[in-house]
Formats: C-alpha cells, sequence, structure tokens
C-alpha cells in the first residue's frame, strides 16, 4: 500500500500458500486476489496514503464528480478468472504533428498500456462482493456530443468459469511496453486501478493550440479514464513515467486543472496541448489526446452539465443491453457523419446519400460472458423503416460440404437480396454498381442470385489454406447455366472430366505472352498461348461447388459420400452455431487453427499464451432487417 510500512499482521495467500502483508490487496507472488480479515480491511479502508490520500477514494455522490462508491471488502474467495482480450482502446493520436517520436512513443505506451494492461488483469485488484452499479454512469463524465464511447466494468470481467488468466494476457505486450514507459503493469497499475474504466470520442470546439484555426473538419477528442482506488499509487505511477520521459530528453510540462494535475511530454508547454497528456486528481487517471478534450471530462467530472448519459439516442441504445455484461459500448454514426462534413456546410451531409445513417444512426453493444465463452454483440436500431428485402436464409448448410476440420466458413443466406439491401442503403444503387453481375455475370436481381452462398477454407497439401465456393441451385440444368454464365465474364474455357466419380467441369484461363523478335528488321514474334487451370466446378447435393484444382474438389466430393467427416459435424462448430441469434443473413466461423495463425503475426509467442491458448473458434453472426442490424460475435473458449 502507499503508506510504504510492513504490517507486523501477516496472513497466507489461499492459492500459493505466500505469507503476505495484512494490508495486501494481492499477493505478490502468484497476484491472486487476497481479503484480510472485515477488521483489517475496514482499517485499510480508513488508512490515510503519505500523501493524505485515501487507500480507497472517498465515496460522493455523483453530482460532485466523485468516482462511483466501491463496496466494502469481505472475507471469501474470488472466482478465478481474468479478462477476455478486448484490444487496445483508439490510439492517442494527435491532431498536429509530434516532432519527436520518442514523445509520441511514449504517451501511446501510456494508452496501450492502461487500455491493454487493465482490460488484461486490472481485476487482480478486486472486490468480491460489489454492489449492482448502473454500467451506464460512466458516461455521465463524456460531452453530449461523444460520438464515440466504451466502458468497462473490470470486476464483472474477472468473474468467469473459464478461469482465464490475466497474467497470460499482460506477459509480452507489458514487456515491450515496459521498455516504453518504464512501468510494471503488475506493480505499478494494478496497485491502483480499477474497477471502472472508459474511453470516449467527441470532436472538439475549440482551437487547441496558439495560432491554430479549426479547419472544415473539427478536431476529436480522444480520453481514457480509469478509476483509481489509491490516488498515491496512482501518482507513484505518474512519477514514474515522468521519470522515464526525462531520460528519453523531455521534460514533461506540468498544469492543473481544476483538482487534477496534468503532464504534457513536450519540451515545449506551447505545444503540449497538441501533444497529448496524461494526469489524475479525485480518484481518476486521466489520458487525453489534447488539453481541450481532458478538460471536457473533467468538467464533468466535478459535477458539470451537458453529458453524453442524459442524450435520448444513448439511453435508446443503451438501457436495454444483459445485465450480466461487463462492457457496454456506443456509435453514433449520425453525429458522426455530422462532425466530419457539417451539414450547413457547402456540399456537406444534406448532399451526401447514405440511407443507412438515417435508417440505423445510433448503436448500443456489450460484452458479457455465455455458456460458450465471451459475446460482444452490437445493434443499430432502425429509426425508420429502411424496406429493405429479406436477406435472411439457410447460411449454415453448406457445412454439410466442407470437411470438418476447414480453417474457416462463411455463409449469405440470399447473396442477391444481400447486395440490393446493401446498394439501397449505402447509395451504390444509383451509380449502377452492381458487383455481381461484373464478377459472376448475373445481376443482383436474377432469380438464380436469390440463393444462399458459402465458402470455406481448407487445409491444402501446403499447408496454404484453399478457398471453395458454394452456390445453392435449383437442379443440374440451373448449374450448367450458372457455371456458363461465369465462364462467359471470366472468360474461362471448360472441360469435363471426372473427380471421385462425380461428372467435374475444368476451368482454363488463356494467358498471352509475346515472344522476342528473332529477326534483325525487329519484326515481332509470335504469340504464345497457354491454358492452366483455375477451378473445378461440380454439382452436388443442389449445390455448385468451385473448387481451386482436383485434389480439393476430390476432398468436397469425399465429405459429400460421407467417407470424410464434415465441418456440421464438428462439435465446436455445432456448439457456436446453436448459440447464435436466428434469423441471421450471414454466419461466419473461424476454427482455432486458423485465429492462431492469424494472431501469430501481431501478436508473436504472446499468441500462444493467455486468451488464445483458450479459443477453441470464433463465430460471427449478422441479422440484418427493418427493425435493427445486430452484429454478433461469439468467442468460444475452454477453461
Amino acid at each position: 500500500m502507499s503508506t510504504g510500512q510492513q504490517s507486523a499482521a501477516t496472513g497466507h495467500c489461499p492459492g500459493c500458500g505466500q505469507s503476505i502483508d495484512a494490508h495486501a490487496v494481492y499477493c505478490p507472488n502468484c497476484g491472486r486476489p487476497y481479503y484480510a480479515s472485515p477488521d483489517s480491511a475496514s482499517m485499510l479502508a480508513a488508512e490515510p496514503t503519505q500523501s493524505g490520500a485515501y487507500a480507497t477514494a472517498p465515496v460522493q455522490s455523483a453530482s460532485t464528480g466523485a468516482p462511483p462508491p466501491l463496496p466494502e471488502w469481505v472475507n471469501q474467495p474470488t472466482a478465478t478468472g481474468g479478462i477476455a482480450g478486448l484490444g487496445a482502446g483508439a490510439a492517442l493520436a494527435p491532431e498536429q504533428p509530434i516532432r519527436s517520436h520518442k514523445r509520441r512513443n511514449v504517451l501511446t505506451a501510456i494508452s496501450a498500456l492502461v487500455v491493454v494492461g487493465l482490460l488484461a488483469g486490472g481485476a487482480y485488484w478486486a472486490y468480491a462482493a460489489f454492489a449492482a452499479r448502473n454500467s451506464n454512469q460512466l458516461a455521465h463524465y463524456f460531452p453530449s456530443n461523444t460520438v464515440v464511447f466504451a466502458s468497462v466494468d473490470l470486476v464483472a470481467a474477472a468473474n468467469n468459469n473459464f478461469h482465464m488468466n490475466p497474467a497470460d494476457l499482460a506477459g509480452p505486450q507489458a514487456t515491450q511496453l515496459q521498455r516504453a514507459t518504464g512501468l510494471d503493469w503488475q506493480k505499478d497499475v494494478v496497485s491502483w486501478a480499477g474497477p471502472d474504466l472508459a474511453l470516449g470520442v467527441f470532436p472538439l470546439s475549440k482551437t487547441t493550440q496558439a495560432g491554430a484555426t479549426t479547419g472544415p473538419i473539427p478536431q476529436v477528442g480522444v480520453v481514457v479514464l480509469v478509476q483509481s482506488h489509491d490516488d498515491g499509487a496512482a501518482r507513484a505511477m505518474l512519477a514514474k513515467i515522468n521519470a522515464h520521459v526525462k531520460q528519453q530528453g523531455t521534460t514533461p510540462q506540468a498544469t492543473t486543472y481544476r483538482g487534477f494535475t496534468l503532464y504534457a511530454p513536450s519540451s515545449d508547454a506551447s505545444q503540449g496541448a497538441s501533444q497529448g497528456m496524461y494526469g489524475s486528481g479525485g480518484g481518476w487517471v486521466i489520458i487525453a489526446s489534447n488539453a481541450e478534450a481532458a478538460h471536457a471530462v473533467i468538467d464533468r467530472v466535478n459535477g458539470g452539465s451537458d453529458s453524453l448519459s442524459d442524450q435520448q439516442p444513448f439511453k435508446d441504445a443503451t438501457d436495454n443491453l444483459p445485465s450480466n455484461h461487463f462492457g457496454t459500448y456506443y456509435v453514433n454514426v449520425r453525429e458522426m457523419m455530422n462532425s466530419i462534413v457539417p451539414v450547413r456546410a457547402p456540399n456537406g451531409l444534406a448532399s451526401i446519400s447514405v440511407p443507412f445513417v438515417e435508417s440505423y444512426p445510433v448503436a448500443g453493444g456489450y460484452i458479457g460472458w455465455t455458456n460458450t465463452g465471451e459475446r460482444s454483440q452490437i445493434t443499430f436500431n432502425a429509426a425508420r423503416n429502411p424496406n429493405i428485402p429479406d436477406v435472411s436464409g439457410d447460411t449454415t448448410g453448406f457445412a454439410a460440404l466442407a470437411p470438418s476440420d476447414a480453417m474457416a466458413y462463411a455463409g449469405a443466406g440470399n447473396v442477391g437480396k444481400f447486395m440490393q439491401a446493401v446498394s439501397e442503403q449505402f447509395g451504390t444503387a444509383a451509380a449502377g454498381v452492381d458487383p455481381l453481375q461484373s464478377s459472376l455475370g448475373i445481376s443482383s436481381s436474377d432469380p438464380m442470385a436469390q440463393q444462399p452462398v458459402g465458402v470455406a477454407a481448407i487445409k491444402g497439401s501446403n499447408a496454404v489454406p484453399q478457398p471453395v465456393f458454394y452456390v445453392h441451385v435449383s437442379d443440374s440444368s440451373a448449374a450448367s447455366q450458372l457455371l456458363a454464365k461465369i465462364a462467359t465474364v471470366r472468360h474461362w474455357t471448360t472441360k469435363p472430366t471426372t473427380i471421385g466419380g462425380q461428372s467435374a467441369t475444368a476451368l482454363y484461363e488463356t494467358a498471352s505472352f509475346g515472344v522476342p523478335p528473332t529477326g534483325g528488321d525487329g519484326t515481332p514474334g509470335a504469340v504464345n498461348e497457354t491454358a492452366h487451370l483455375v477451378a473445378v466446378a461440380l454439382t452436388l447435393r443442389n449445390t455448385l461447388v468451385l473448387a481451386p484444382d482436383t485434389a480439393t474438389a476430390a476432398t468436397i466430393v469425399q465429405v459429400a459420400q460421407g467417407s470424410t467427416p464434415s465441418l456440421a459435424s464438428n462439435a465446436t462448430f455445432q456448439k457456436l452455431i446453436k448459440a447464435a441469434p436466428s434469423g441471421a443473413a450471414i454466419t461466419a466461423y473461424i476454427g482455432a487453427s486458423a485465429f492462431q495463425s492469424l494472431a501469430s503475426a501481431p501478436m508473436g509467442s504472446a499468441a500462444q499464451s493467455g486468451l488464445v491458448s483458450h479459443i477453441d473458434a470464433l463465430a460471427l453472426s449478422l441479422v440484418w432487417n427493418n427493425s435493427l442490424l445486430q452484429g454478433t460475435f461469439d468467442a468460444g473458449l475452454h477453461a
């Protein structure tokens, strides 16, 4: 704790047995939350720090700008768990170029450390029993014109049945961030942070740098706000950051504003407003893209009005979220468009035809634990009837023609109507753009396009994923007709063949190239042509299948004949599809092996540990109708 004194009273960690000071909030050996006796806990809550602050921030009403009240400590074990990787928040990019890359890297690393580190492991300090809190109350601290908002309750995130270890998620990233900031997230961040964290993005109304003028596109403020239950420890972290910044050759410029001490990593105080700021006060730590953004949030922490939580669109988008969620997010697309292209500006929003913005202007979403793993869902409720066609249909039927170890799969219920809906809602219909006509040779309104389609990525012999395309057809005659249209628009030639006893068609593309002249008069040489196989087509179970080569086509035939198990019989696939919302227009699935391969590029060794090692598969479903547009992302997890 921040008293800097070692109590003679000790306890023992229920996890590893390590001796622990009675005032500790987590085990220094294994990181498990530790709870002293109720008497010790009450003493701890009232024990002053060296700086005169309290170990637990004093409870005040929201109107005074204080953080939400924190519950008392209780003498009971905490469920083992952690938070799934929610990803880093929006990068705190300044509006004006930063002259020093070191300063930019420090501020970015600070933001990443707080957002990633806290989401990954901040719940190591834990209040096992906590009063029910309004998950949207943090929106009170952000301006009413906030266009993007997200908040996380770290306590709720820590309560899961998958034994997630937050330390696993922080490991490699925390090492890199420590080099950039000098901070140890376990010692320097976890000691004060939580349980609430919020991020907001909003347009700024004033200039943020002396002599600067606001252009046609307003500057944007980005703020990360993190609750602090130990202001002394938070200030110690900031002092450590400042010391690290000085080692990089820059002296942070300190300012004060309404009870907050703010720092700008700039050698020129006049540039601090545009280069980002960080600081603390009143039970909060704040990281902002500039001074105006920081001041806007601090004003509301101190009881200012004009908050996002009072706005009806925000209430409509977030009031009906499940009670057991631990994360909330909100996007106001209409306000975002108005900010980028003001309505009153010449050729502004009024001249841009984007029906989707008027049909689905605001979205609300949540993140929470489910029986199968973790769910993230965002919903755009229709403000008016968009009159789109019925785009739902059978999105998973083609899984019966994909092998069980398929790396990925996606299906659309009605590709023609879906493309029509996209064209109508995003204004491409007026431009006469029809992707199906250009790629397949049929229009979106053609009856042959009013069918389910799908694609699967299956393992090839050389470990390279091979794409297989599926289109539902009424009969073999319709399949032949569709194949002929595709071959014509793609300039392919066809040749009958047989795959696994099934009649098939080999599709070839002809490439032409010139031979260098051989005579001295410069006469061009002959033109040679060569044909190479681009696909193999066959019809199975009223489905036109397009495979990239004969070996892949043979695998699909084996699945159809039952000699190779299908993805539809895969238990993980079945579990996630069963849990997904019904009436989907699109369904997608990514197997664990494919996800680990994708994650290994940006995450390196971390892809083999932490959350990634717990993932069985990922599933995405999109429901779109005249009432809503809803995307649901499910991560299937195992303990």
